[in-house]
């Protein structure tokens, strides 16, 4: 994400995001909808920021403010 990779940056985000478990799972989530948002793929984007709102998380109040920025 960082490297503004996009496109191989969904894929490894991906693969966190298969073990529900995982530690980083809130973290891989949120970089992922950036990635979205990068790529264009808003409405993919705004449905995972709002599972982070309800997850009620460490990126809840991030994931807020994003989707205000994007309506």
């Amino acid at each position: 994400y960082h490297l503004n990779s996009n496109k191989e940056a969904l894929t490894k985000l991906n693969k966190v995001l298969v073990n529900k478990k995982t530690e980083f799972n809130q973290e891989a989530k949120w970089y992922k909808a950036l990635t979205l948002i990068k790529l264009k793929q808003t409405d993919n984007a705004k449905k995972l920021l709002n599972q982070i709102v309800i997850e009620n998380g460490f990126y809840k109040s991030r994931a807020i403010e994003k989707l205000k920025e994007l309506d």
